[in-house]
């Protein structure tokens, strides 16, 4: 019996892998998708309409800082070596970043007081606009 090309087990591994994605996919939010509902949550949070402008947001580097903490906090409770070892090389990759950019860098975003000043505006106006969502309806209206 011939053997098979590698091609071939490559291209039936592929197939294998997409119909397990399908599968997956009809049952559960892909990661992807996990992503976009925060990011719009988010983006409706502090008033951004365009995607565009959610990048140039000052808080852009913070969500990816979350992120990357998330990840490392989920990897902690993660048996798995891969997840670990991912966590931590991006976690390192992060504060690489934060402490070799120049001071003033915008990927910092605004400097403490200010940044935490911004912080507290948004939080006001996030629950004003909670309070206004969830208020009963004005019955003189």
């Amino acid at each position: 019996m011939k053997d098979l090309p590698t091609d071939g087990v490559i291209d039936i591994r592929k197939a294998m892998r997409k119909t397990r994605m399908e599968e997956r996919d009809k049952l559960h939010l892909a990661p992807d998708e996990r992503a976009q509902i925060i990011t719009g949550a988010l983006a409706e949070i502090f008033g951004i309409t365009d995607a565009e402008s959610f990048v140039q947001n000052p808080f852009y580097w913070d969500m990816v800082c979350f992120s990357i903490e998330m990840l490392g906090a989920f990897a902690i409770s993660s048996e798995d070596d891969h997840t670990r070892t991912l966590a931590r090389s991006l976690s390192q990759q992060i504060y690489s970043i934060h402490y070799s950019v120049p001071d003033g860098h915008e990927i910092l975003g605004p400097e403490r007081d200010t940044h935490s000043a911004q912080w507290e505006d948004t939080q006001a106006q996030t629950q004003l606009n909670l309070n206004k969502d969830h208020a009963p309806d004005d019955p003189t209206n």
